[in-house]
């Protein structure tokens, strides 16, 4: 797995995707923003290679509904950022549901177990700013 995550110049944390929820009353204009944040959807890890984009979702224990998270995931991000590619769609965990891997298989969300990630990872020292958007919490590899 280390030379897999190694591949990528960029990672953002906590990306949002999707358009959030308006608020009921008649709020100012920053707060209607700030409400839209609030509920917006959040990707846990975006990396970024030359040619596309990775999500990871990380979960202690995967089942049904972190499939739910990564496909939603998956659908919002063609319509928050349709410029950038997404190449796959990955959920890390501690412990997984043996029918949430098989289902996770029929839909290709790749599966990395713990075993595949522990240890520390050597990431990459150049960027290449000029390629990425302006997202959130981004972090150069």
């Amino acid at each position: 797995m280390k030379s897999k995550l190694n591949r990528y110049e960029l990672f953002a944390f906590d990306v949002r995707v999707g358009r959030g929820q308006s608020p009921l009353g008649g709020e100012s204009p920053e707060m209607l923003l700030m409400w839209k944040a609030l509920t917006q959807k959040r990707i846990d890890v975006v990396a970024w290679d030359k040619a596309s984009v990775d999500i990871f979702e990380v979960k202690l224990y995967a089942g049904l509904g972190a499939l739910g998270q990564v496909m939603s995931y998956r659908a919002l991000w063609a319509a928050s950022y349709p410029d950038l590619v997404l190449a796959d769609v990955w959920l890390m965990f501690e412990r997984i549901d043996a029918d949430a891997a098989h289902v996770a298989g029929l839909h290709g969300i790749r599966l990395i177990g713990r075993e595949e990630f522990s240890g520390p990872l050597e990431y990459p020292s150049t960027t290449h700013s000029s390629r990425i958007p302006s997202l959130p919490s981004m972090v150069p590899g």
